[in-house]
């Protein structure tokens, strides 16, 4: 009958001075992140060998300009094609047709604008073209190189989102090598991936920022300093073109930027495009006049609809020749700005224009489609407005140079093809070319061979095969280490949560402080209580990451609607690489909690607690997890989780014991309960086997009074004899604990219990993968 509660001050105090030299480091790079100057000069102040430190030396780099001359990795250069466009939704009301009849071409060495007002069809045609739309009735036909669009396509093309998902802690430069990671292909060497940054970064003169911070605001609400929106913007094009795409689709590249930076931007753009043979295709929205000067054809979308294709600088002519107009650039001002006035019929009352005929109803948006479609069925076929056999004459010579049959000194930086307008169909040239070059031109997207890259048809080095994606084990690891530099990085929410849950620990010991000493049943009583907070302290800890979650989902969608990866890799890195730190600060609260309230002090009874603690914490924080996932929105998942945290009060055997349910058909719900589990085994880790010596006495005087209260009409309990049982039970007094453990129903051995959590965590985490892939099913266009 030893008595197995000793003091836990060797337990505790050790965990609250580790929490706090954790912290303490945390901080300090915190403050090394956010205030270096400052930090310089404590450091120069605390450790003398600081102040007379040598500034570092810059390697020194070549400039953009040229690194990018001397290295153009680049895919193929790829003339592409769509005819017939269409898409629409079955809704409840009836079809609905979001695009009709768009056809088009884009063209290598070129800048393609995709124009309209807002609602029509600009993003709908630009993931069809891009082979991201998968949902809808989709019509129509697209091409490459005059032969149907292959399954390879997607290998050969790259789309950069409007918004950017990048990491705030991570530099620029890391931020292209995880991209790197899961989009070159498997093999690529270390020293070539280096290199490969560095000509992208080259291409859109980002080289000088690789070791600046992305910047932006975390999770928790820290904003830190870094790019900007330009900037941004430039970093995002130069991760789409790491692969070596030859065709880019960019999603409104100069929305949210001002005018100096969407000209940068642009200019960028048409650079690459000029000196590297790239296909570029656009939505732009208002672009202004220097903007739209560097675009060289566009399609003009309106309700669904094309009103024009073809050369920028045409297409006034085309509005003015089916009655439109006449434009008057001090009136109207650019032409851009006039013909997206002139299409925008979204007003009910349509503002003039200065004068001159205007399309004001949907109907005269049809007449004015209708139009321009037999223009382009009668000048055109398949082919573009214009240029359409110059254009395929580039591609042509480009693609004699890869069958070796033409030298390489007998083509120009830009073909001069691209210039001279000529008439005819892609497959009418095609015809005529020599068979070997016919066969280059249709199955070099789908060839396996390695991609070589060109510069304005020059033959160059180019990136292992594209068929060989980054393997599962890569992914894993490029993503593992992505999410422990967003971890690492943010220094100060690592510390804060760690001293969150110090202090929670802290708290909940000095309320219950030494209540594990006390003897009968006082004692006994606060023990069952103070479990029960416990498990109750563990459940509701992991709403403090609530706003990750939101945030880990964002990434998610962006990511996995890039294809960027698979679902599982995703989930595997993100649920080990957090690992470390949540176990942490759960033992740290658990064991200061458990020191300080004077449990039960075994090895058995503290390895128990701990991992039912850690266990009941994972799970509630997956349950978390999974409910961000599955609802649409923050608000909505609190919601689930406040639900589900509610119900687990209720069937944890402790606000009311399952036995003493009027129905007791709701006792099966224990199951569900994750707080019953981790109870439980608290409980037994506690009480089993345990005698507790109750010769001080069973109850304290104010525990008689009580129970002498509550029973006045008994007047057995008002003698001396019940008041000395009581207060003076005897040396011989023990309690057995097994007793309490029957009480509550607790028959079956700890493991099981455990074992119930592990089994709960797993359920909960398969209902999160199943989450994660109904998500990436839902996000196909």
């Amino acid at each position: 009958m030893a008595e197995v509660h000793p003091a836990g001050l060797s337990m505790w105090v050790p965990c609250l001075v580790f929490a706090h030299l954790f912290s303490a480091y945390w901080l300090a790079k915190a403050l090394a992140r956010l205030a270096p100057e400052l930090w310089s000069k404590l450091l120069g102040a605390l450790f003398f060998w600081r102040a007379g430190a040598a500034p570092k030396v810059a390697l020194p780099r070549p400039t953009s300009g040229e690194l990018w001359r001397e290295n153009q990795h680049v895919g193929p250069t790829l003339l592409l094609e769509w005819d017939g466009l269409g898409c629409a939704y079955n809704t409840p009301s009836g079809v609905k047709t979001v695009l009709q009849d768009v056809s088009g071409v884009a063209r290598p060495y070129e800048m393609f604008a995709l124009m309209g007002p807002s609602g029509a069809g600009k993003s709908t045609l630009l993931d069809i073209l891009a082979a991201r739309k998968s949902v809808g009735r989709l019509t129509g036909s697209v091409s490459v190189n005059g032969v149907a669009r292959g399954a390879s396509f997607a290998r050969h093309v790259s789309y950069v989102p409007q918004e950017d998902t990048f990491l705030p802690t991570m530099t620029v430069g890391e931020t292209c090598a995880l991209h790197a990671a899961l989009t070159l292909p498997r093999g690529t060497p270390q020293q070539q991936t280096a290199q490969r940054i560095d000509e992208v970064l080259a291409a859109m003169g980002m080289l000088h920022a690789r070791d600046t911070l992305v910047g932006g605001v975390l999770p928790g609400g820290l904003c830190l300093r870094g790019l900007s929106g330009g900037e941004r913007k430039r970093v995002s094009i130069a991760v789409g073109i790491l692969a070596a795409p030859s065709i880019i689709f960019l999603d409104e590249p100069t929305s949210g930027l001002d005018s100096c930076s969407a000209l940068s931007v642009v200019e960028h753009l048409r650079d690459r495009a000029r000196d590297s043979g790239l296909t570029i295709v656009a939505s732009i929205h208002q672009p202004r006049a220097a903007v739209w000067a560097a675009f060289d054809t566009c399609s003009l979308l309106s309700g669904g609809m094309l009103l024009y294709a073809g050369g920028c600088d045409r297409i006034v002519d085309w509005f003015e020749s089916i009655g439109m107009g006449p434009w008057q650039s001090d009136v109207h001002g650019t032409a851009c700005d006039w013909v997206m006035d002139l299409v925008n019929v979204g007003f009910i009352n349509k503002p003039q224009l200065g004068g001159g005929n205007t399309i004001s109803s949907r109907e005269e948006l049809a007449d004015a489609a209708a139009k321009f479609s037999v223009h382009y069925r009668a000048t055109c076929g398949h082919a573009s407005a214009e240029n359409g056999t110059g254009a395929l004459k580039a591609v042509s010579v480009h693609r004699q140079l890869l069958a070796g049959l033409l030298p390489g000194k007998a083509v120009a930086a830009r073909p001069a093809a691209l210039v001279v307008a000529a008439n005819g169909s892609v497959r009418e040239e095609r015809a005529g070319l020599p068979d070997v070059v016919k066969h280059t031109v249709a199955v070099d997207v789908e060839s396996t061979s390695p991609v070589s890259g060109s510069s304005g048809g020059r033959a160059g080095p180019g990136l292992p095969d594209k068929r060989r994606r980054p393997s599962w084990w890569t992914t894993f690891r490029a993503l593992v280490w992505r999410e422990m530099l967003g971890t690492v990085r943010n220094p100060a929410d690592v510390a804060g949560r760690m001293l969150l849950f110090a202090y929670m620990g802290v708290v909940c010991g000095l309320v219950f402080w030494r209540m594990g000493d006390g003897d009968g049943v006082d004692g006994v009583r606060n023990r069952i209580n103070v479990l029960f907070i416990m498990a109750l302290q563990f459940l509701l800890m992991p709403y403090v990451y609530m706003s990750l979650y939101a945030a880990d989902k964002r990434h998610y969608t962006a990511d996995i609607s890039a294809r960027l990866y698979s679902p599982s890799p995703y989930y595997a890195a993100k649920t080990l690489a957090v690992l470390p730190f949540i176990l942490a600060n759960v033992l740290v609260c658990s064991l200061i909690c458990y020191g300080m309230t004077g449990l039960r002090l075994s090895t058995y009874s503290v390895a128990t607690n701990g991992a039912a603690s850690v266990l009941l914490y994972l799970i509630a924080q997956q349950l978390q997890s999974a409910a961000s996932i599955i609802m649409p929105n923050e608000d909505a998942s609190f919601l689930l989780t406040i639900v589900w945290s509610a119900f687990n009060m209720y069937f944890s055997n402790f606000i009311i014991r399952f036995a003493d349910m009027r129905f007791q058909w709701l006792s099966a719900f224990r199951y569900a309960s994750a707080v019953n589990f981790a109870y439980s085994a608290y409980l037994k880790a506690e009480f089993e086997a345990a005698v507790f010596s109750c010769a001080s006495g069973l109850a304290r005087p104010d525990m008689v009074d009580a129970i002498r209260g509550l029973l006045p009409a008994t007047p057995q309990l008002h003698g001396p004899l019940f008041a000395k049982a009581l207060a003076s039970p005897g040396a011989g007094c023990v309690m057995e604990m097994d007793a309490i453990l029957r009480y509550f129903g607790m028959t079956s051995p700890s493991y099981v219990y455990l074992l119930g959590l592990v089994a709960y965590l797993l359920v909960v985490h398969a209902g999160t993968y199943l989450g994660l892939l109904l998500l990436a099913r839902k996000e196909r266009r």
